[in-house]
């Protein structure tokens, strides 16, 4: 095969001969290519719905752990709750025995101080009421909240009352230490306190006690808790006690037959300290009774009722 070129009209043509086996290569090649091409194209989409199948096989496995992982998240919600639920119930039943302390406490005060309590029924959840235009959802955290606050305001008052029922107690305390009352179970003052004619010596004396009489060996009795301070015998009182009652008050308790009590003998009121006697200056049997009041004596009337 020949192959004639032409530049210009100018220009000589130049001729070529190409063999048959030289195009039979071309051709060769060109099929070769073409089919290589076609391989190539037959890989690519060969990979390409690989990598689709594997997507599509992934997507599945992601779905099946997104859903794994909510489940794990609602058991340990579970789980959260649960505890939550378990610690408020925990903290539910101390404010239920805390209430309980309380209320035993306010009924024995109470009853210490003679308080009507009628009006009070601590069995009982008190009445309230209120509007229900507006409300809320309870959550764990407000009630929680909720707790704590009710745990503060019950501790307050568990801490008031506890005061308030030391101070009660200084007060029955003080009631016990203050003279009231006869030194004799039955009797009648036959002398009074202050200015008298001595029925010993007939001259005007200021008596500073009250005269009980009484039969000889009849119990005399303490008229208030305290402590025995002094008992001894004297030429004018005869046998002789005196109690301590504290805050500046103190008793004596003279002409006894018989002491009963030693000094620092701790007594309550009601409790026998002596015999009635006529001992030292006396006419016949009685209990001389003095009250001090910061050292000094005071009419023991008023004490007596």
């Amino acid at each position: 095969m020949k192959l004639i070129l032409l530049k210009d009209h100018a220009s000589k043509p130049k001729t070529f001969s190409i063999s048959k086996t030289f195009i039979a290569g071309i051709a060769l090649v060109f099929f070769a290519f073409s089919g290589l091409m076609m391989f190539a194209g037959m890989h690519m989409a060969e990979n390409n719905q690989d990598m689709v199948d594997h997507y599509e096989r992934l997507i599945p496995y992601k779905l099946d752990q997104d859903i794994a992982a909510e489940k794990k998240s609602i058991e340990e919600l579970k789980v959260y709750l649960g505890n939550n639920l378990a610690a408020l119930s925990a903290r539910l039943g101390g404010l239920q025995a805390q209430i309980s302390r309380i209320n035993a406490v306010e009924k024995r005060l109470a009853s210490a101080a003679k308080i009507d309590m009628s009006a009070f029924d601590f069995s009982n959840e008190p009445a309230q009421g209120g509007s229900e235009d507006f409300s809320i959802s309870i959550t764990p955290e407000g009630l929680s909240t909720d707790i704590l606050t009710m745990e503060d305001k019950l501790a307050e008052r568990e801490a008031a009352i506890k005061a308030l029922g030391v101070s009660l107690s200084e007060i029955i305390l003080k009631e016990g230490q203050t003279p009231e009352g006869m030194p004799v179970k039955k009797g009648w003052i036959s002398s009074k306190f202050g200015w008298r004619t001595s029925p010993v010596s007939g001259r005007k004396q200021f008596h500073k006690g009250v005269d009980i009489p009484g039969r000889t060996g009849d119990p005399v009795i303490a008229v208030a808790d305290g402590v025995v301070v002094r008992s001894e015998k004297q030429s004018a009182l005869g046998n002789v006690i005196e109690i301590n009652h504290g805050d500046g008050m103190r008793t004596l308790y003279a002409h006894n037959s018989k002491n009963v009590v030693s000094v620092g003998t701790s007594v309550s009121k009601g409790d026998k300290i002596a015999e009635v006697g006529s001992t030292g200056r006396s006419t016949g049997p009685h209990v001389h009774f003095q009250v001090y009041k910061n050292g000094r004596s005071v009419d023991p009337k008023p004490f007596i009722r």
